[in-house]
C-alpha cells in the first residue's frame, strides 16, 4: 500500500475497463475513490465516503474491491464491517457528462454479508460477466466465527 498524501493508505488500484490505458481507479483504505486520467494527469471523479460515514464518524476499512460491470461504470467495495457498497463511476463514454444527477456520496446499493449484528469482513469480491448486460458478484467473507461464500 502507498500513502495518498492525506495520511490514508491506498488499498486498491485498478485500470478502468474499456479505458485501461487512460484511467485508474484508486481506492483508499477509508473508502474514498479517485478516478485518475493518466493522459491528462488529473482527477476525473472523487467519491466514496457516504454521508452517514462522514456525519457519524463510522469507522470502517476497505478490504476488497472489484469492477462490477464490463464497461467500468460500477465498482463493488467490501469493508471489514461486512458491508458491500456498489458505486456508480463515470465510464469513458460519459466522461464529459460527469455532473450527473446522482449524488457521488451515495452508493447505488448497500449490502451486508452476515446475519443481524454479525460483522463478517469481506475478504474478496469477484465479478464474472455472463452475457453482455449481466453478471455475478462472488463474495467471500471470513471472521473467527463465520465463513461465508455467496
Amino acid at each position: 500500500t502507498a500513502n495518498g498524501g492525506n495520511g490514508v493508505d491506498v488499498a486498491f488500484v485498478s485500470p478502468q475497463p474499456l479505458a485501461e490505458s487512460n484511467r485508474l481507479l484508486i481506492i483508499f483504505r477509508d473508502g474514498v475513490m479517485t478516478l485518475w486520467d493518466i493522459k491528462a494527469s488529473r482527477v476525473v471523479f472523487v467519491s466514496g465516503r457516504t454521508t452517514q460515514q462522514q456525519s457519524h464518524q463510522e469507522e470502517k476499512n476497505v478490504t476488497s474491491s472489484c469492477w462490477a460491470c464490463s464497461k467500468g461504470s460500477k465498482v463493488a467495495i467490501g469493508y471489514d464491517s461486512g458491508d458491500i457498497y456498489l458505486w456508480a463511476i463515470p465510464d469513458i463514454f460519459s466522461a464529459e457528462n460527469s455532473s450527473s444527477s446522482s449524488n457521488p456520496n451515495l452508493p447505488l446499493q448497500r449490502l451486508n454479508l452476515g446475519y443481524k449484528l454479525d460483522k463478517v469482513p469481506i475478504i474478496s469480491l469477484r465479478w464474472v460477466p455472463s452475457d453482455g448486460k449481466s453478471g455475478r458478484l462472488y463474495i467471500n467473507g471470513f471472521s473467527e466465527h463465520a465463513y461465508l461464500y455467496q
